[in-house]
């Protein structure tokens, strides 16, 4: 099962990837593969709030897994 990291990111960024991920689901119920997919809180407001922008145990769930979307990042403050 292929296994997909998801980080949303900020702005249009959720917007985005929530399409994105609309459209794999969609190629997943008419095909034979399923899709697994971890959420990553990555971005300008998880930095502004906590100071931390990619901490060591996002390195190993992004290592864990197959692949990755990222939507936009930045925040125009």
């Amino acid at each position: 099962m292929p296994s997909l990291v998801v980080i949303p990111g900020d702005g249009i960024g959720p917007e985005v990837t929530e399409q994105a991920l609309r459209v794999l689901r969609c190629l997943a119920e008419r095909s034979t593969f399923e899709l697994d997919t971890t959420i990553l809180d990555i971005g300008a407001e998880r930095y502004l709030s906590t100071g931390q922008l990619l901490t060591e145990d996002d390195v190993a769930t992004l290592r864990e897994h197959d692949a990755f979307i990222l939507g936009a990042l930045g925040d125009p403050r």
